[in-house]
């Protein structure tokens, strides 16, 4: 029974009386604002939870950067994930194959930008990447010159306050924070998600008047066999994992468009279409970055690509000719600054 809506930004809790009932909420493309009642909010919104909640001022946000180098499969082949110690801080560092590529990182460091800006990686990370790279593959030779793209991340950490602290001796515990009429949740791990939402839940329940249990039941419900004889096995598992119920609906566009995938990729065509119809994408780097991976996994940002990208999405996504050449600049330079190789200030 949710309703998702993209592209909204919580502007403020309403309170009355100490209570939240409500919250004010902006759609970023047009501006417009709007006034939602609730009996509960459930604030899930990571390193952004400190904006909004009312703090106790006995645990904050400590926002830790995360950042990462991709590679080029053939120039780092690894058929599975490697672990080790940095030589210079004796941290953790992975080495995996992703999304047939490869990935190094990560690193992890305060974040000190505003949050409304895109994260990115510094020239120091990159130089600690390349250098965990070359203390594991030495004869492997990888340089700047190798990476194909960039990306980093914000994690939402959980600090009491200790400025002495180094970032990787923070805790990764969450922490969940209860007021009349609204739960927030902040830290934790990817991997306890099922956990962490059963408690915010639970932590809800009361003040809607319903309660939240646990049968240990499927997260998700068995799929129904459907013939793909287009699809290799390793398409159909891949497929099957992606897109779950919807894997109907991308067979019929599969059935239109074809097999193909993006070449250097193991994205089908069809993927795209499918993402440009069905994936409430507001803007190129919605569909480049987030529901493909396109624009990390091509290089500068899939560029060659952008004409047949156009020719299969531009109507698809209702945008005119002026609209989708703002969207492809504004695209290029997003990648530029935030995706590609930084520039040494």
């Amino acid at each position: 029974g949710g309703e998702a809506l993209n592209g909204m930004r919580v502007v403020e809790l309403l309170r009355e009386d100490g209570r939240v009932t409500g919250l004010l909420a902006e759609d970023c493309e047009t501006g417009l604002r709007y006034g939602f009642n609730t009996r509960a909010v459930a604030q899930a919104t990571g390193a952004w939870a400190d904006q909004l909640r009312r703090k106790t001022g006995l645990e904050h946000i400590r926002p830790l950067r995360g950042s990462h180098l991709l590679l080029p499969a053939w120039r780092l082949p690894v058929a599975h994930a490697f672990s080790f110690m940095h030589g210079a801080d004796k941290r953790p560092v992975f080495v995996f194959p992703w999304e047939g590529a490869t990935v190094i990182g990560t690193t992890d460091l305060d974040h000190t930008a505003p949050l409304a800006e895109e994260a990115r990686i510094s020239p120091d990370e990159v130089t600690y990447l390349l250098d965990a790279c070359a203390q594991q593959f030495p004869a492997a030779g990888i340089g700047a010159a190798d990476v194909l793209s960039t990306w980093a991340g914000v994690r939402p950490v959980v600090s009491d306050g200790d400025a002495g602290r180094k970032p990787s001796d923070e805790k990764r515990e969450h922490a969940l924070w209860v007021e009349p009429g609204c739960v927030t949740l902040a830290g934790g791990k990817l991997t306890t998600f099922r956990l962490l939402a059963l408690e915010v839940l639970q932590a809800c329940a009361s003040m809607v008047g319903r309660t939240a249990d646990d049968h240990g039941a499927a997260t998700f419900a068995a799929l129904s066999s459907q013939p793909m004889p287009s699809l290799s096995p390793a398409q159909q598992k891949r497929l099957i994992g992606r897109y779950g119920r919807a894997l109907p609906q991308l067979l019929a566009l599969i059935d239109e468009l074809g097999v193909e995938p993006v070449v250097g990729t193991d994205t089908l065509w069809a993927e795209l279409a499918w993402a440009a119809e069905q994936e409430l994408v507001l803007h190129l780097d919605d569909l480049l970055l987030r529901r493909t991976r396109l624009g990390l996994l091509l290089a500068q940002g899939a560029a060659a690509e952008l004409p047949r990208i156009r020719a299969l999405c531009q109507s698809r996504l209702g945008w005119d000719d002026a609209r989708w050449q703002q969207e492809e600049q504004d695209y290029l330079a997003l990648w530029q600054r935030c995706y590609s190789l930084p520039i040494d200030d």
